[in-house]
């Protein structure tokens, strides 16, 4: 970096500066990643295991569906952390997420309290 600053290299000081303080950033979201993909699998192991064994009924789905969005979530924040732009991401969870509540609150919610309101009403 001194080289160049004895070039009069502005534009390249500058590139150098950037990239030198980037460079926390990124260690730390490789690490956020490192840490979180193995602690997040091994928990989800964990939880699997004793799922398996309380019998749980629906398990097969539940611990794969925590397992993604746990692992989204963990890529988002690394991502964040890296300063790298995640609006996209947001633009498209947002509507997926709304859809996926309203499926899951019909599946094993609304449904039942609107057919009994809808008994109630006759």
């Amino acid at each position: 970096m001194a080289a160049v600053e004895i070039l009069r290299l502005s534009f390249l000081t500058a590139f150098l500066v950037n990239v030198l303080n980037y460079i926390p950033n990124l260690f730390t979201g490789i690490l956020i990643l490192i840490i979180g993909f193995l602690s997040i699998d091994l928990v989800m192991d964990y939880l699997q295991a004793t799922m398996k064994g309380m019998k749980v009924e629906g398990s097969e789905m539940m611990i794969p569906l925590l397992r993604g969005f746990l692992f989204l979530v963990l890529i988002i924040l690394a991502l964040d952390t890296m300063l790298i732009k995640t609006s996209i991401f947001y633009i498209f969870l947002a509507p997926l997420a709304w859809g996926f509540a309203i499926v899951v609150a019909f599946k094993w919610g609304i449904k039942d309290a609107l057919v009994a309101y809808a008994k109630e009403k006759k």
